[in-house]
């Protein structure tokens, strides 16, 4: 739908007409295919034409062929209880039990996932970030804990730090020894990991509703609201608040891939934005089936959609101009 407004200027009695228009949206985005995993569709990840998918109600990981995005097949599920965020690295899903910790399984065989270890944790793991041989979690409510996992059947504790408010952390992104968090209530820290032993706060910017971030380059987005917040990391311990990306609906986690970025929103579906210019983002395409979309991600011009009621999603991103 394209929004018309007239602006009338009257100048020596001689009116002018001008037509504003809404930017239109140049991406076509169109469902391919689906998979139902249980119910509660939370997280999903893509490696080699495998989509790695959480599913809170089925209690379990659902791995799943989409070398055929239009006839996705489930090839086996692992049973993890209350598992939220997931990652995949060197054939190992690392994924969070909410209740239980860190759970990673072997992941060589497709067909038959393998428990590898647990790190135990009395807290709500909620989201992690892996960084060579440390992994960054997220605890609901012992905030930011670092975790060594060089040797994959015998995780160690190194370190943590507490930040915000209990029951409202929400998200960790590391580069070079410093470490970006979320709280949803109280904003954005930032702080020195360099020192697992010894963490220590650069910054911290007041803003509540922010939740699960990316970054590209030298920039940071994080949704919050009914926008997405750009901020500007070149000076990494000081983020410098750029603008405020207005989305139109409720941004709960954004997905970045190369110039494309993918919004999963709460009441309204997904958004992407055009990162070309990464100062100033834009919306050029969106898709909504009445689901509640929980994360993304990108491969190529494909979206896998983690949607909470209708299981995994896979979309098509298609040019219009």
């Amino acid at each position: 739908m394209t929004i018309i407004v007239f602006l009338v200027i009257v100048i020596a009695s001689v009116i002018t007409i001008i037509y504003i228009t809404n930017p239109k949206e140049t991406l076509l985005i169109s469902k391919l295919g689906s998979i139902e995993t249980g119910g509660d569709t939370c997280d999903v990840e893509v490696v080699d034409g495998i989509a790695y998918v959480s599913d809170m109600q089925a209690n379990a990981l659902k791995i799943i062929n989409v070398s055929d995005p239009s006839n996705p097949v489930l090839l086996s599920s692992y049973g993890v209880s209350g598992n939220h965020q997931l990652l995949v690295s060197d054939e190992i899903v690392y994924i969070t039990d909410h209740n239980r910790g860190l759970v990673l399984l072997n992941v060589s065989n497709t067909s038959q996932p393998i428990f590898i270890s647990r790190y135990n944790d009395p807290g709500e793991i909620d989201d992690l970030y892996i960084v060579n041989d440390t992994a960054y979690i997220i605890d609901q409510v012992d905030g930011l804990e670092i975790v060594n996992i060089s040797d994959p059947t015998h995780l160690t504790k190194l370190g943590s730090f507490n930040y915000g408010s209990v029951g409202h952390h929400v998200d960790v992104f590391v580069r070079d020894n410093i470490a970006y968090l979320t709280d949803a209530e109280n904003g954005l820290y930032v702080v020195d990991v360099s020192d697992p032993t010894d963490i220590v706060e650069l910054s911290y910017y007041e803003e509540s509703g922010m939740m699960w971030m990316d970054v590209s380059n030298d920039f940071l987005y994080i949704p919050n609201q009914k926008s997405v917040l750009l901020f500007s990391i070149e000076t990494p311990e000081s983020p410098k608040l750029l603008r405020n990306v207005k989305i139109g609906a409720n941004p709960s986690v954004i997905t970045i891939k190369g110039e494309i970025a993918c919004v999963s929103t709460s009441d309204a579906g997904i958004k992407v934005l055009d990162l070309s210019n990464p100062r100033y983002p834009k919306v050029i395409g969106s898709f909504y089936d009445e689901g509640l979309s929980l994360g993304s991600y990108i491969v190529n011009d494909y979206i896998y959609v983690a949607d909470k009621s209708g299981g995994l999603e896979i979309l098509q991103m298609t040019s219009q101009i």
